[in-house]
């Protein structure tokens, strides 16, 4: 086809013209909840996982976290081990429900608080 396609630069400034001299980062003042998921199940190299920590790290101050603000939880998840586990994981011929710690390899590191 002879469609043209013409390209504009924009945002040319950087996103630090933004913040007070005191941050690095910007401030999310929303009332929201935010859930990090880390892979704790050992596909991620121990270099991986501590860079997802890392990365964790460096976003937690952008958030308001207050009564009014996010609420923020960390939960790290391995997957069950076996397929029993599966099956009691996903509600498969569950006959009572899961630990969701032994059976589903899954750990809350802090539950969504505000405090």
């Amino acid at each position: 086809s002879g469609e043209k396609a013409e390209f504009e630069q924009c945002n040319k400034h950087t996103c630090m013209s933004m913040l007070p001299a005191n941050r690095t980062s910007l401030q999310c003042t929303s009332k929201l909840d935010v859930i990090f998921l880390l892979d704790g199940s050992g596909s991620e190299a121990d270099s991986g996982f501590a860079q997802s920590k890392a990365m964790v790290q460096k976003l937690l101050p952008a958030f308001d976290v207050s009564e009014q603000g996010a609420k923020i939880g960390v939960l790290v998840f391995g997957g069950p081990t076996d397929q029993a586990a599966l099956d009691k994981c996903s509600g498969v011929n569950a006959t009572s429900p899961p630990d969701m710690t032994t059976d589903c390899g899954m750990h809350w590191v802090s539950h969504p608080t505000n405090v």
